[in-house]
């Protein structure tokens, strides 16, 4: 993934539209800005998620202006952590996308993860022990000795409404 070298035109402050030099006769253009080569990158690989740009600059425009994650969530259309969830993807697919592979080179093996918030598992366990021999006596060799095991399962990223 390259930035395109298109050149683009002048948009209106106001309306977004191109802008027209009456004296010129013409559309002034020039290559994209960054936020523009930004939305050219987004606007590729966000597939089914047309207003990526819209909703990931409206949170980044927050972010850098010093707003909290509540005043950002009140200016978007979806939960704060899908927005970050999705962004993440991109991201990551953008990196993917742009690593040039050389012939004979090594297999790269790398790692994704379905979420890019912090989360923290909070469990509780209630087990009930019983013991051989003396129960009024009971000794820890009579305890028996429990294998405990935990399974997490991780859920593809979707479009049903994310934790929060």
């Amino acid at each position: 993934m390259h930035k395109a070298v298109a050149r683009v035109p002048d948009r209106c402050a106001i309306c977004n539209s191109p802008l027209y030099c009456e004296t010129c006769q013409c559309t002034p253009t020039h290559r994209p800005f960054a936020k523009q080569a930004l939305k050219q990158l987004i606007d590729r690989m966000s597939g089914t998620w047309p207003e990526a740009f819209d909703i990931i600059n409206a949170v980044r425009n927050g972010v850098m202006h010093g707003e909290s994650i509540d005043e950002i969530q009140t200016k978007i259309t979806m939960p704060f952590a899908q927005v970050a969830d999705r962004t993440g993807i991109l991201a990551w697919n953008a990196i993917i996308l742009s690593i040039s592979y050389s012939p004979g080179a090594q297999t790269l093996q790398l790692a994704a993860t379905n979420t890019f918030i912090r989360q923290t598992l909070i469990m509780k366990v209630r087990m009930l022990l019983g013991s051989y021999g003396d129960p009024n006596n009971p000794t820890l060799e009579n305890m028996p000795a429990p294998t405990i095991s935990v399974q997490s399962r991780q859920r593809p990223p979707s479009d049903e409404p994310d934790r929060e």
